[in-house]
């Protein structure tokens, strides 16, 4: 921008007539940027939620690589991440196109519009107004090389464009609002353990149309042992620490909706340890221990 606004600067107080000219013909240098720019920012918004998608599919698997391992799951593996990374190549592959065409009438513009129209209407200001030769070629060069740096500079307009959509999902994250509330609960002063499920349907958010539990009621009284069989044991657990809230029905704590308890004393009343447990050099008492002190913030 410095250059194009010098360069401009030493055209208007030299031959002032030479660059009004000129700016008529950068509107053919500002709408293929504007296109570029809202067609690059739309794709690279599409770039990125597909890459997600491929992430995601390869963080399951590496999460899980002794279970992909032990059951010859690698070429399963490759085929879906190679299938997930179908959508950024045919994606690239736009963007590339876009490019492409911007680069191509940018430099349509300043390597030949502009220097054909500085020349045409130079060589009338010579011949007809007097103005010496000398000082057109020094206009026009000026001119040239400016309109260049205009149009490298417009090249950055792909960082500006990433960086939008990548703060749309940033901002749409700090914006979120929780739907388990965590400050306007309450706390039991006597618990018995007495847990009760009233029809509940639940399904994960990564995949609502897979439902885990459908019109589950069970009662467990206190000091009940009660083994869960299946997929859905750890979604049973998950509602009842509050991980998630279920899509229909309740779940009470000494007949309290635990809606209405804190997640944080609610958690604390629990000790989990899950199939894969994060275990530390030390006992198993202090283990224990302090996974239940620290239930409340991850699970484990």
């Amino acid at each position: 921008m410095s250059n194009f606004i010098g360069a401009y600067g030493v055209g208007i107080l030299m031959i002032w007539r030479l660059v009004l000219v000129v700016f008529s013909i950068l509107l053919l240098l500002m709408i293929p940027s504007i296109i570029y720019q809202k067609a690059l920012k739309r794709i690279s918004r599409k770039v990125r939620d597909e890459s997600n998608k491929a992430g995601n599919i390869l963080e399951q698997w590496i999460s899980s690589i002794r279970t992909v391992y032990s059951f010859v799951g690698e070429r399963k593996s490759i085929e879906d991440y190679c299938a997930a990374l179908e959508g950024c190549v045919e994606l690239g592959v736009k963007q590339s196109l876009v490019k492409g065409l911007f680069f191509g009438s940018c430099g349509f513009v300043t390597g030949f519009a502009i220097r054909a129209l500085l020349s045409y209407y130079g060589s009338i200001l010579v011949m007809y107004n007097g103005v010496h030769g000398g000082n057109v070629y020094m206009v026009t060069l000026a001119l040239f090389w400016g309109g260049k740096r205009l149009a490298s500079g417009l090249l950055n307009i792909k960082d500006f464009a990433e960086a939008a959509a990548a703060n749309k999902r940033v901002m749409e994250v700090i914006k979120r609002v929780p739907k388990i509330d965590s400050e306007n609960c309450q706390a039991l002063d006597n618990m018995t353990g007495e847990i009760e499920f009233k029809r509940v349907k639940f399904a994960y958010p990564s995949g609502p149309e897979s439902i885990g539990l459908k019109d589950f009621s069970l009662k467990i009284p206190r000091g009940k042992t009660v083994a869960f069989v299946g997929g859905s044991g750890s979604a049973v657990i998950a509602l009842l620490q509050r991980f998630y809230n279920p899509t229909a029905g309740e779940i009470l704590l000494d007949g309290v909706v635990i809606n209405k308890l804190q997640p944080k004393w609610l958690r604390y009343q629990m000790s989990l340890v899950s199939k894969e447990p994060a275990l530390f050099a030390t006992t198993i008492k202090e283990n224990t221990l302090w996974q239940r002190g620290c239930i409340y913030g991850t699970s484990y």
